[in-house]
């Protein structure tokens, strides 16, 4: 392990001071033989973890963290976890994945590694949520603070993990963005819409929408699209004759849909969508 470390170490300065990356393959011994995982038939799940063992350390020890390392690496490193699954016609489920609470950037590096659950369309589930964390013991289990909850029960950086995402979708998911910043948030659904119920996202309104929000889509009836304040729950039924179907989240009131100050991401979606509509006003 310190062998490793001290590798790991020199790769991080190598990517942060001469700007280069030096790419990591991850290695699995799981078979990919049609015989060995047929027992599995459509429902199988690749279950796995990632830490990333600089950020880890950077909690103890004074090591810088490089945020554009983990920007440049982390596309690659998910990529690839995402293949292993799928090329064994698994699910991919990042089961495990978090960061110290303490750690000095720890919104920006939590940020990221959604980011790329995002990009992949990966299922995850975030470590972890203790109701008994406390300054001294922590997590009670190794000096770990990744809880977001922290001592006392004060939520811990819940609007950077608290973001729009589809629950229940009438045609397949293919694209899913935030930029926690703007609060800009686009999903996308590709192919056939095989049902007539509509399309249920979850909107974290009391973290990032509040008071008003403003929703673009490819549907061009604004009646199709349905907000359940209570619940935080936007329906929207896609329109069938299309094969890309693209819903746009705003902060604000916002009237013409030029989306100047959008991120990149927002405006190639919007400049290439020429359905796009202006559906309302949310409050």
């Amino acid at each position: 392990m310190k062998e490793y470390l001290i590798q790991h170490v020199f790769h991080k300065k190598k990517v942060m001071a001469d700007k280069k990356l030096v790419s990591k393959k991850l290695t699995t011994y799981l078979p990919k033989n049609e015989l060995s995982m047929s027992k599995f038939d459509s429902n199988g799940v690749l279950s796995f973890h990632y830490y990333d063992p600089m950020a880890i350390a950077s909690s103890f020890v004074n090591i810088p963290e490089s945020m554009y390392a983990y920007k440049k690496e982390f596309p690659d490193i998910f990529g690839q976890l995402a293949i292993a699954s799928l090329e064994r016609k698994l699910i991919p489920f990042l089961t495990e994945f978090g960061a110290f609470q303490e750690g000095e950037q720890v919104r920006e590096y939590l940020d990221i590694q959604y980011s790329q659950i995002e990009a992949f369309l990966l299922n995850s589930t975030i470590w972890n949520y203790d109701l008994y964390n406390t300054e001294e013991g922590k997590d009670n289990w190794n000096l770990e603070n990744y809880s977001l909850l922290g001592s006392d029960r004060k939520p811990r950086n819940m609007d950077v993990v608290s973001r729009p995402y589809p629950m229940r979708s009438s045609a397949e998911p293919t694209e899913l963005f935030i930029e926690i910043e703007s609060k800009y948030a686009v999903i996308g659904l590709t192919g056939p819409v095989i049902s007539d119920k509509p399309t249920v996202i979850y909107i974290p309104y009391h973290l990032h929408y509040l008071p008003q929000f403003t929703v673009w889509t490819t549907t061009d009836n604004s009646k199709e699209t349905k907000w359940d304040k209570i619940n935080q729950l936007l329906y929207w039924c896609p329109l069938k004759k299309i094969k890309e179907n693209y819903l746009i989240i705003a902060k604000g009131k916002i009237t013409e849909s030029t989306f100047d100050n959008a991120p990149q991401r927002i405006r190639d979606i919007a400049g290439k969508t020429r359905t796009l509509n202006t559906v309302s006003n949310f409050e």
